[in-house]
């Protein structure tokens, strides 16, 4: 692979990486929640709330354990999450001379359901990391808009009307 080659492999990871995480993600993690998440009923006895620590965890649960993440799947999702975000503020500073500073929010957001204190209920911490992902391939594609589009044809050096028209 020369450099031309891999120059055009950090622009199209540059243009597209994190959106097409985002999406993925979102993906999966609808796909996760369909599979692992349920609602306790709420009953006022003192009994049923300290039995199932409704104070602590609350009513939202996913199946398993309710304060980490145990899903080989979910684990990889997130860590590859933190990758790209890396590989996009490193390599898009200093080869590619644009600002990267964008996929820091995703990588930071797959790091938060990964990170504890592991005494409270995951799902905050899922829905928190959703939030960054969301708002750093947000951003991230509203930066490098003039990448993904090229220049404008509408932009000109022509004068918008000409004497001799």
């Amino acid at each position: 692979m020369n450099a031309t080659q891999r120059y055009r492999r950090l622009v199209m990871l540059h243009k597209h990486g994190g959106w097409l995480y985002a999406a993925l993600y979102l993906a999966l993690m609808a796909l996760f929640f369909k599979l692992r998440f349920y609602r306790l009923e709420y009953y006022p006895k003192a009994s049923y709330l300290q039995k199932h620590k409704i104070a602590k965890y609350g009513l939202d649960r996913l199946h398993g354990n309710l304060a980490s993440i145990t899903e080989w799947w979910v684990i990889g999702l997130l860590v590859i999450g933190i990758v790209l975000g890396l590989a996009i503020f490193l390599y898009s500073g200093r080869q590619l001379r644009q600002p990267g500073w964008s996929a820091l929010f995703i990588a930071a957001g797959s790091l938060i359901p990964l990170i504890g204190p592991y005494d409270e209920n995951v799902i905050a911490r899922i829905m928190i990391g959703t939030g960054f992902i969301l708002f750093g391939a947000l951003l991230q594609w509203f930066i490098n808009k003039p990448l993904l589009t090229g220049p404008s044809p509408y932009k000109s050096d022509k004068p918008l009307f000409s004497e001799h028209s």
